[in-house]
């Protein structure tokens, strides 16, 4: 494995995107080298409160979204738009997504190039649903929702149907608190043991621990590269002038990631106290009452930290 920390060097898309936009130079150098017929964007459904999935067959149809808090099932949606693929295929995958995704690829004929997404947990629409409501605002109103992207830090951003836009920032806020609850996490992922995609080509994270990380307003990708494939391309893309980036110590750049990683390792490990609390965020009993009261979650989120973080 090899880390750097990068982006890409078009202004707008660097802006647009979460972190860096490396993840976007990606799709964009394989389809204009014509090393991908097929790829994945995301639409966002305003009915629904969620982002789907959908194929593209050029960059010109991509949609730069920032990253996705809403549950995805990639694998599903892979398996039922397979004979729509055609020639090579690149997404972004969860860890636990990569293999099975790839897995359907070469069963079909497909040359695949994943791109890994660092995961600490995948939420429930329900999560986004809760923050508009402790925000007072109608989910019937709103017209488009961003959780990422447009500068760094950012956070998420709620544009309503008379054209207002609201903003929760990412960090030290009621999003972080909802995010962080373990009240909306994908049961699932309260058993993972995985937070870098080992089975992608290129993993992408944010740099959140580095100096660069409280200083830059635009944003920079940490890119774990993981294949030989993987290593091609980020060196192409390099020498083409695509992307900026400078190699990074192993090390220090798995500790960006350190909280989230003994955060998995803890769930993993279990321990009759965790299982008993894991169990209770599980109750509708329990999750109706804290849910019902600012009060009652923001005494629940105290609750968690005996638990969680260590």
């Amino acid at each position: 494995m090899k880390t750097y920390l990068g982006y890409i060097n078009d202004d707008k898309l660097r802006w647009s995107a979460t972190s860096g936009g490396i993840g976007t130079a990606i799709i964009k150098y394989l389809f204009e080298t014509k090393r991908i017929e097929t790829a994945v964007t995301f639409e966002f459904n305003a009915r629904e409160l969620k982002y789907f999935p959908k194929l593209i067959y050029s960059f010109d149809e991509y949609e730069s979204v920032g990253s996705i808090y809403n549950e995805v099932d990639l694998v599903a949606f892979i398996k039922e738009k397979v004979l729509e693929i055609r020639g090579g295929f690149a997404c972004f995958c969860l860890p636990c997504q990569c293999k099975a995704v790839r897995h359907i690829l070469a069963n079909n004929e497909h040359e695949s190039f994943i791109i890994g997404l660092t995961c600490s947990s995948q939420q429930s629409v329900e999560a986004t649903e809760y923050l508009l409501k402790r925000m007072n605002l109608n989910k019937l109103d709103v017209q488009g929702l961003r959780y990422r992207g447009n500068g760094w830090p950012s956070g998420i951003q709620i544009t309503m149907k008379d054209g207002m836009t609201k903003q929760i920032p990412n960090n030290n806020s009621m999003w972080t608190e909802i995010f962080h609850s373990r009240l909306f996490v994908m049961p699932r992922c309260l058993r993972c043991n995985e937070t870098i995609a080992a089975n992608a080509d290129i993993t992408l994270a944010d740099p959140w621990s580095l100096p660069v990380a409280k200083t830059d307003k635009v944003g920079h990708t940490l890119c774990f590269v993981m294949t030989k494939e993987g290593e091609n391309i980020f060196d192409n893309m390099k020498k083409t002038g695509l992307i900026t980036s400078v190699p990074m110590n192993e090390v220090e750049s798995l500790m960006t990631q350190i909280t989230t990683i003994l955060r998995k390792r803890l769930y993993k490990r279990g321990g009759r106290k965790l299982n008993l609390f894991l169990r209770l965020l599980k109750s509708e009993v329990y999750r109706k009452f804290v849910l019902s009261n600012s009060v009652w979650f923001k005494l629940h989120c105290r609750l968690l930290k005996p638990f969680f973080e260590r």
